[in-house]
């Protein structure tokens, strides 16, 4: 099973590249529920954690930071430091499948990885020009960065815990797949344990350890994220409800409401909205 392919398939995910320019004081960033992605074009810098973990840089670099924990950008200097900063999220109310992935950001330098560097100038290039299709273009220019972070993450088993880790795992690739492929079924902790040739206790340890979240909350999370994905495109919410596993309209919308935090319809409305 590919990781990165059934990530990229299962999850919608947007990005914005918010901010390419000149940071000569302190950037802070920790927004909830996002993954950053920091450039770093020229300069040098100490970047600080929120667990008072200080790094100090010198040369260009990427730095992923795949979780909303509190980071900060610190110039060394008044020249300060040229840097594109993009953030990633997979929705509103969506849990960032990423949050659980690598237990601290991580650095790569841009002259250990030729590839990223190319990548890294034609972000900064195509963010300062004005020619068609730049809002798609650089969209798919981040995309192609957070695989090739991610399968760095992978290759260097910095990847820690998460769904990417579960999908590389051997008792539970197939049950994620399953769940993924199937979100109707009637699953329960026993059928997804014999699924995965494991006692129901021993599952639902195993799974947590290594995703983050219970098999019931994960099951849950994947159901409203497609459900959202199937609302935008147009299909009544009593359908919608159906397919992802819910009996009764009802049910869903209290299930949807209680995560989300908006009901169905205002979620609709408000995802609406925006698109206009």
């Amino acid at each position: 099973m590919d990781p990165l392919a059934e990530f990229f398939t299962r999850f919608d995910f947007r990005s914005d590249l918010f901010f390419s320019s000149l940071l000569c004081r302190i950037g802070e960033f920790n927004e909830p529920n996002k993954s950053y992605l920091h450039i770093v074009h020229q300069g040098a810098f100490d970047m600080m954690l929120s667990n008072h973990v200080q790094k100090r840089v010198y040369q260009p670099c990427a730095i992923f930071c795949p979780n909303s924990t509190l980071h900060r950008l610190n110039p060394l200097d008044e020249n300060g430091i040229s840097v594109s900063c993009i953030s990633f999220d997979f929705g509103e109310g969506v849990t960032n499948p990423l949050n659980q992935a690598l237990d601290e950001c991580v650095i790569m330098p841009l002259n250990q990885h030729p590839e990223l560097s190319a990548l890294s100038s034609a972000v900064y290039q195509e963010y300062h020009s004005e020619q068609p299709g730049k809002a798609v273009s650089i969209h798919h220019l981040c995309a192609y960065f957070l695989i090739r972070v991610i399968r760095y993450g992978l290759q260097q088993q910095q990847l820690t815990s998460g769904f990417l880790c579960g999908l590389g795992d051997a008792k539970l690739g197939k049950v994620l797949t399953a769940l993924h492929q199937k979100p109707a079924e009637a699953w329960q902790l026993d059928n997804m344990a014999e699924l995965a040739n494991m006692s129901r206790s021993n599952f639902a340890a195993h799974f947590k350890k290594v995703i983050g979240i219970s098999a019931m909350d994960y099951l849950t999370q994947w159901r409203l994220t497609l459900a959202q994905r199937k609302m935008r495109s147009g299909l009544p919410i009593a359908i919608v409800a159906e397919e992802v596993g819910y009996q009764y309209a009802s049910a869903f919308s209290r299930i949807f409401t209680a995560k989300i935090g908006l009901s169905p319809l205002k979620w609709l409305a408000k995802q609406q909205q925006s698109d206009q």
